[in-house]
């Protein structure tokens, strides 16, 4: 029994590097369970495992490394290093088999590793980060559609497949949103990135999850050639406050509300025509 338990187990990360997410649901029990005790969170089902690992955000396929695997005769533990190119981490699987057939799984995630990924409308990360805007109350400024808007980015932090943040940056000829004219300089139109939405859930806040997806934004809106990025918060954001000024940003008071405007300049020199 425990080089069948090894063999089953090799198995299954082997069908787990295919990426075929059904094929590997054969290997499981009809009352398979996956329990990841770090998030409280549990799969019952082949069908629910398959969509679970079809759904997450990636950068690329996911590749599977086993670094071991220890067996006995009521099932097996497994250490797999985990990437989807962009992303790594490591992964301690604990197996129990019945029937022949995985039936219990609980997992473990060591390094608790943040995933700062772009989100396209209509996707399920899509849907989790709507749900999760909503409950900071900015679910409306995720969708909003404005002329003035060339580009719209949408990042999303998910930990252990769960969203924990989200930020929106547009992209924008400077003034235009306030129908300004456009300052030009050295010949060319100024543009920036402006931050329409930006949230964390409290339970991940503190852990730095908030500044890598700013930096992130920042970085993408460099890529763009933005001369500046800028974003408001109202008076209530205190952290939000803490974590620009750590960032470098100046300030300047809204005229609109109590708020303040936080901008950060990018670029010495635009280069955008």
């Amino acid at each position: 029994m425990r080089e069948r338990n090894r063999e089953l187990v090799e198995q299954f990360w082997q069908l787990m590097n295919t990426n075929d997410w059904q094929a590997v649901g054969a290997l499981l029990h009809d009352e398979y369970v996956l329990e990841w005790p770090q998030s409280g969170e549990r799969i019952r089902g082949r069908e629910n495992f398959a969509a679970l690992n079809a759904h997450h955000p990636a950068a690329g396929p996911w590749h599977f490394t086993v670094r071991y695997i220890v067996a006995d005769a009521d099932g097996a533990v497994s250490d797999v290093a985990v990437t989807d190119g962009v992303v790594r981490a490591h992964v301690v699987s604990f197996f129990e088999v019945r029937d022949d057939r995985i039936w219990r799984m609980i997992e473990y995630w060591p390094d608790r590793r943040v995933e700062i990924v772009e989100v396209q409308e209509h996707t399920p990360a899509f849907h989790d980060l709507l749900l999760i805007a909503g409950q900071l109350a900015q679910a409306r400024y995720i969708a909003v559609q404005e002329d003035h808007i060339e580009e719209s980015i949408l990042l999303g932090a998910f930990v252990e497949r769960r969203c924990a943040g989200f930020l929106r940056c547009i992209i924008q000829v400077i003034g235009r949103d306030r129908d300004r004219p456009p300052i030009q300089y050295a010949g060319h139109v100024l543009r920036e990135g402006y931050v329409e939405a930006f949230g964390v859930v409290p339970a991940y806040r503190r852990q730095g999850v908030g500044q890598m997806m700013q930096e992130r934004v920042i970085g993408l809106c460099r890529q763009r050639q933005c001369y500046q990025i800028r974003s408001r918060s109202p008076i209530t954001g205190q952290e939000n406050y803490a974590l620009k000024l750590k960032m470098g940003y100046a300030i300047h008071p809204s005229a609109e509300n109590d708020s303040y405007y936080f901008i950060k300049l990018l670029a010495d020199i635009p280069t955008v025509g």
